[in-house]
């Protein structure tokens, strides 16, 4: 028996333990992780613009809650972009060490660098403790704000998309001159070879193109997209020069191609109806009908040219026919190495599953055309055509709808907007007095050019900038959102001013927006097969008590019902609701005559408009949401203002012209359903 019986236990339990117990006082416990509190930033209108690649953007924001933080002693303001390889962010002001109050207020230096999408997070740290030991602790963060980098226009790409046109007119004038026109008609008395490719590009691709988008790509709606459009795109240019190269049937390839150009016109919008709502139910596909038609004459022309040379020139025909497998090689030499480096950054953005996806559509193309022309016997360089016709697609009819369907339809006031910001060579200051109640001023140090009634407001109070619906810059009436130019003296209107002139002139801003937004709402509520073409809205008559918009719809005798009025009132305050802001901004009569080429009314307008300006040629346009139209102005600040609001009647004016006719109120009155009858 153990002679320290039963210390021995105790003593072994000691020595068990004790290490333990030392290891014990050199960790520390880790405090619980709270959740961080809400951080309500409001950022600059900048921050809702598309930035380009090299770009910098000096971004303002404000902070709405500080005064929840009032108890946290020092704190530090932080902020950064999800993603710095996509943009970064200079924090502008002195992030340590200030005192909190009701609105803070901020900037920083936003710098896009590579294309793509990231997200900017206003975070507030604060001490947790002080001495050695002292950390940091994430009291509140931000809602994260998207910002898009886009690329930057380049001399390099134009250069490339003119190249490849030209050798691409070059090689079908050759093949032109190789083309037997017998052998194309009796292609088309028996067409079992088109008939089979056009099950195969029209039929077997689209399916096979949603099967991987939805297998590969099920968490990106874009990639999907243009896997989809471009497995719904075919006939490429390209598929004739390697059916040449690989020895198969040129007769039937240009055949198919030109064929399956024209099918385009029916095929693709059925499908972009159909699957593609599946994949982009919010958005509207746009089918490029003047690209197609471009393609086909960039089809016929050049072989038509061929066709001429080997019937009038026989012995120059045999010597471009020669010449067609160099060229043909040439071409795709220049498709490997120009486009390749054009087009370097691309390699950025592919991934795994793009790559994957983008393999098995073309590889599944090869293999199903050639399986099916086998199954129908037909001769291998048949064969191999079908399997070259399908399994090619025409890419640049794809990057066009995916260009047309996810950019905004105000890429044109967007590159005027960034092009007139462009012209401002550095950033001065100038000083804004604002008068208050009372007589109250205050002096603001803005920036000249930039800096808006709007940004005055974030400054001063919430209560300011949310309640103001337009602005008063030296006794001129001034939208919200519009850059202040010189030192100045402002006042903030609300609907509700003291002062008999400034109530009228808000009255007649409120009722011109209505007039605006009942426009962008009719033009939008039809169906794609009525054409609407907004004509204009009469200046604002504050007696009528409502707010008109005149419209042509491809409708004769139109009566609407009850229920028509519901749904485009309904539409109506929808809109409203999204809180859009109205931008103005001031262009060349040439630029607006671009934006509005597609409606007649406008374009003659435009120009009567333009010289009754200031400077004789110019147009001021607005842009709410996706919205763009023309008027002298002001608007109101946002859409957030417009309360409840109806459509109280239609009325035609000439055939096919139509007043719309609607009543509203600001948001901050309110009235009960009764009342709101009697004025309908």
């Amino acid at each position: 028996m153990c002679p320290l019986w039963p210390l021995h236990i105790i003593l072994l339990y000691v020595l068990c333990v004790a290490p333990l117990l030392l290891m014990a006082q050199h960790i520390q416990v880790a405090k619980p992780q709270q959740q961080p509190k809400q951080l309500k930033v409001a950022f600059g209108p900048e921050m809702s613009e598309k930035i380009t690649e090299g770009e910098t953007k000096m971004i303002e924001f404000q902070i709405a809650n500080m005064e929840d933080f009032d108890d946290r002693g020092s704190l530090e303001v932080e902020v950064t972009t999800t993603d710095p390889h996509i943009a970064s962010v200079q924090y502008m002001g002195d992030s340590k060490d200030f005192s909190p109050n009701t609105n803070w207020t901020g900037s920083f230096n936003l710098t896009a660098r590579f294309l793509g999408y990231t997200k900017v997070v206003v975070r507030l740290w604060g001490n947790i403790s002080i001495g050695r030991d002292a950390g940091k602790d994430l009291i509140a963060q931000s809602e994260p704000a998207k910002v898009a980098v886009i690329r930057a226009a380049r001399a390099i790409d134009k250069a490339f998309i003119y190249t490849i046109a030209i050798l691409v007119s070059v090689a079908f004038i050759n093949m032109g001159c190789m083309l037997d026109l017998e052998i194309v008609k009796a292609t088309l008395k028996k067409p079992i070879g088109p008939a089979i490719g056009f099950c195969c590009q029209y039929i077997f691709m689209p399916l096979c193109a949603f099967g991987l988008a939805k297998l590969f790509l099920a968490n990106n709606v874009a990639l999907q997209l243009g896997l989809f459009v471009t497995g719904c795109s075919p006939g490429g240019g390209g598929s004739n020069l390697w059916t040449y190269i690989l020895g198969g049937n040129l007769h039937l390839s240009i055949t198919m191609t030109f064929l399956s150009t024209l099918a385009a016109f029916a095929m693709m919008p059925f499908w972009t109806m159909t699957l593609g709502r599946l994949i982009f139910a919010e958005g509207h596909i746009v089918v490029p009908y003047r690209n197609i038609a471009t393609l086909a004459g960039g089809l016929v022309v050049p072989l038509m040219i061929g066709l001429a040379i080997r019937r009038f020139f026989p012995k120059v025909a045999t010597v471009l026919a020669r010449a067609l497998k160099p060229l043909a090689g040439l071409f795709i030499c220049v498709i490997v190495g120009f486009g390749v480096y054009a087009n370097l950054y691309m390699l950025q953005l592919l991934d795994g599953m793009v790559l994957l996806s983008a393999t098995c559509l073309v590889l599944l193309g090869y293999t199903f055309g050639g399986m099916a022309a086998a199954i129908m016997r037909q001769s291998w360089p048949d064969a191999l055509t079908i399997a070259v016709e399908t399994g090619i697609q025409n890419t640049g009819i794809a990057i066009f709808i995916l260009r047309v369907t996810l950019e905004q339809p105000e890429a044109d006031i967007n590159t005027e907007y960034k092009r007139q910001q462009s012209l401002i060579p550095r950033l001065e200051k100038i000083e804004v007095a604002y008068e208050g109640f009372d007589n109250e001023t205050t002096t603001l140090v803005m920036n000249k050019g930039v800096s808006t009634p709007y940004n005055c407001a974030q400054h001063i109070s919430e209560h300011l900038m949310k309640n103001s619906v337009v602005a008063e810059v030296n006794g001129e009436i001034w939208d919200l959102h519009r850059p202040i130019p010189i030192d100045c003296t402002l006042k903030l209107l609300s609907m509700k001013p003291e002062d008999q002139h400034q109530a009228s002139l808000v009255n007649k801003t409120f009722w011109r927006s209505c007039s605006y937004l009942l426009g962008a709402v009719v033009e939008g509520s039809f169906q794609d097969d009525i054409s609407v073409t907004l004509h204009s809205f009469p200046p604002a008559n504050v007696r009528s008590g409502s707010f008109v918009y005149d419209v042509q719809l491809s409708l004769d005798d139109w009566v609407p019902s009850l229920n028509d009025f519901r749904q485009i009132a309904a539409t109506f305050q929808k809109f409203v609701r999204q809180n859009h802001t109205f931008q103005r901004l001031d262009i060349d009569s040439s630029v607006a005559l671009k934006m509005f080429e597609d409606n007649v009314f406008k374009a003659d307008q435009i120009p009567h408009i333009a010289t009754k300006s200031s400077s004789g040629n110019t147009v001021t346009v607005y842009r709410c949401g996706d919205h763009i139209d023309i008027s002298r102005g002001p608007m109101i600040a946002s859409t957030s203002l417009v309360g409840r609001c109806s459509i109280a009647a239609v009325h035609r004016l000439d055939s096919r012209i139509y007043r719309f006719q609607g009543v509203a109120l600001p948001s901050e009155i309110y009235i009960n359903h009764f009342a709101f009858g009697i004025l309908e």
